[in-house]
């Protein structure tokens, strides 16, 4: 037995270097004959099962290949030099999460290093360098599976981040070699979709020069023809509507090619092209659901749930003067503000909307002296017998003028569906109501828990209470 036994420590010392993969180990039965008291047969048999390559050649090349096959580098390996804060963790054989997301992002970083521009590592490189990384410090192995699972999670996730941005910026970047605009392209929100162009309308391109030709000869004259203006954009409509939706122009941009669009008649047309209204006058039908069926409610809902419009409301509640109808417009939209827009700083919402001035106040002053916000706004000025005077400002310029609010408040709604802009994030879901309900248009796009709730209850009160008319 001690002779065998020395046999096979011989025969281990003399076994290749390299990393081999050994065949089974196949001893068949002794028989009598050979279970004497001579061993050599028996080395013989354990010599003879077992086959190595003839050289390392062979298993380094299948090596290579396995390698390149999974994208793992050939030449990689994992640092031995680290940040001070990441060596110190080390030495003491101690990670704290802080350190350990620092080192997975130095890692990553060292495997991007090994590969072009635009390289990607591999899943199995993932998985290759999180296996050679507790191989290499056995003291940040997992307590349990591979030993490795946690970091190869953080691995992936840490690859996964940096090709999200390396995408966003490639995506910038390709927007901006498109041409150069004033204004920076924006994304196309729920409430501004609109539905999709008529191509029947599309005149040829020396008709449609024609018609700009004429509209802009027309609005040169002291006294346009508004008729005539109406006419010509209506002509134009469809090739204008497509400069709009895929130049992603700004508002600034749209006017200055378009200048008809700041008179209101003209946005009213505008609107009614754009959501294909048939009949009747969209200001009409708005006049009257606004002002018979969801005022009353807004502000009967709103005593309920806000002392602030309660206490506007109940001024002027035993008044009826064409006058008070439109306060009571504009209680019954605080309102809506009030109880569906979001906060920012506990700032009143109703700010990003209306904003007042005295009558000494110049538009043009005031304009200056606005808060930059691209989102569209009502000015109201106060003249001298206390008569307000609306205007509507869009991107720091201003866009109109006016004659009652119920007016300027369908004009300011429609600017978002005549310049695509996206609704402002403090008044989307009022200007949802105003689309879903009082406009009675398609809405797309998730409603906040307190939208649905709040316009469910407002909604019950404007078509089965008939004391609210």
């Amino acid at each position: 037995i001690m002779r065998l036994i020395k046999e096979v420590e011989q025969y281990a010392m003399e076994m290749p270097q390299s990393p081999v993969s050994l065949g089974p180990l196949c001893v068949s039965p002794l028989s009598r004959a050979e279970s004497g008291d001579d061993l050599s047969s028996v080395s013989d048999r354990l010599r003879s099962p077992t086959s190595f390559p003839s050289d390392d050649e062979s298993y380094e090349k299948s090596s290579i290949k396995m390698k390149v096959e999974m994208g793992i580098p050939l030449n990689f390996k994992i640092p031995s030099a680290w940040r001070s804060e990441i060596m110190g963790c080390i030495k003491a054989e101690q990670l704290t999460p802080k350190v350990r997301n620092a080192l997975v992002r130095d890692l990553v970083v060292h495997m991007y290093s090994y590969g072009t521009h635009g390289y990607r590592p591999s899943r199995k490189f993932c998985e290759h360098a999180a296996s050679r990384l507790i191989l290499k410090y056995p003291f940040m192995r997992d307590a349990c599976g591979t030993g490795y699972g946690s970091w190869l999670q953080k691995i992936v996730s840490k690859v996964y981040n940096i090709e999200k941005r390396n995408r966003k910026k490639k995506l910038e970047e390709s927007e901006e070699a498109e041409g150069p605009s004033s204004h920076k392209k924006r994304k196309s929100a729920a409430g501004t979709r609109y539905p999709p162009l008529d191509d029947s309308g599309i005149c040829d391109e020396a008709t449609y020069k024609q018609h700009l030709d004429t509209l802009e000869k027309e609005l040169q004259k002291p006294k346009p023809n508004k008729k005539s203006i109406l006419q010509l954009m209506h002509l134009t409509f469809v090739p204008r509507r497509q400069f709009v939706v895929e130049g992603k122009c700004s508002a600034k941009d749209i006017l200055e090619k378009f200048p008809a669009l700041q008179q209101p008649d003209v946005i009213l047309q505008e609107m009614e092209l754009i959501v294909q209204r048939e009949e009747g006058s969209l200001l009409q039908f708005f006049q009257q659901e606004w002002q018979e069926k969801w005022v009353p409610a807004l502000n009967a809902y709103a005593q309920k749930h806000s002392k602030k419009t309660a206490d506007a409301v109940a001024k002027t509640a035993d008044v009826d003067t064409g006058d008070i109808l439109q306060v009571r417009a504009v209680h019954a939209l605080s309102a809506l503000f009030t109880l569906l827009s979001k906060k920012e700083n506990s700032v009143d919402p109703e700010i990003y909307l209306i904003e007042d001035y005295p009558v000494s106040k110049a538009v043009d002053v005031a304009l200056k002296e606005m808060p930059v916000r691209d989102s569209p706004r009502i000015a109201r000025f106060l003249v001298k017998d206390g008569t307000p005077v609306y205007y509507i400002f869009v991107e720091q310029q201003v866009l109109c003028q006016c004659s009652n609010f119920c007016e300027t408040l369908l004009i300011w709604f429609s600017t978002h569906y005549v310049f695509n802009l996206q609704y402002h994030k403090y008044y989307r879901d009022a200007a949802f109501f105003l689309q879903e309900f009082v406009l009675q248009m398609p809405t797309r796009g998730k409603k906040s828990s307190n939208y649905l709730s709040t316009a469910t209850e407002v909604n019950k009160l404007a078509t089965t209470d008939s004391t609210l008319t």
